[in-house]
């Protein structure tokens, strides 16, 4: 389940570069922070959890189903070890801010990921919520929420 999570979040949020509802004055700390978002997942996305990590806050916490919580370290542990190999994404429900002062933001959506692990299938649907923090370094993942549901093999689709 913690693999299918890790990769559930990394894969559907890759898609949030048309995440945009900002005021024209947040439009600039809107596309940054999608851009660190986007950057993540791209790493993520290629297995280089190294550099996806780079766009993780040291303090980056993801809570997830049965009150799992792991920091950056071990989430980035996690991902490494990872071998879901994602088939397909359908993401609904996206939404994105940032606060007036341009200081944090958050992302959240649906997904649905079509994947396999260890060669069975591991579809899962996914609720998920990203805060994310203006930093001197640029915009840093601070925290994740990841709700995911199993899908049995020939449903959900």
């Amino acid at each position: 389940m913690t693999r299918r999570i890790a990769l559930a979040t990394a894969v559907a949020a890759v898609l949030c570069g048309s995440c945009a509802n900002g005021e024209a004055s947040g439009q600039d700390h809107q596309r940054q922070m999608r851009e660190a978002v986007d950057g993540f997942f791209a790493a993520a996305n290629r297995g280089k959890w190294d550099e996806a990590a780079r766009f993780m806050a040291p303090e980056f916490k993801i809570f997830t189903d049965g009150a799992s919580t792991f920091d950056r370290p071990t989430y980035v542990a996690l991902l490494k070890a990872d071998d879901l190999k994602v088939t397909d994404v359908g993401l609904s429900e996206i939404e994105s801010s940032v606060s007036s002062d341009g200081s944090l933001g958050w992302i959240r959506y649906k997904a649905l990921v079509k994947a396999t692990s260890n060669g069975k299938p591991a579809d899962v649907r996914t609720a998920e919520t990203m805060v994310l923090a203006r930093r001197p370094e640029g915009w840093r993942i601070v925290q994740a929420h990841a709700s995911i549901a199993p899908l049995e093999q020939g449903r959900g689709r």
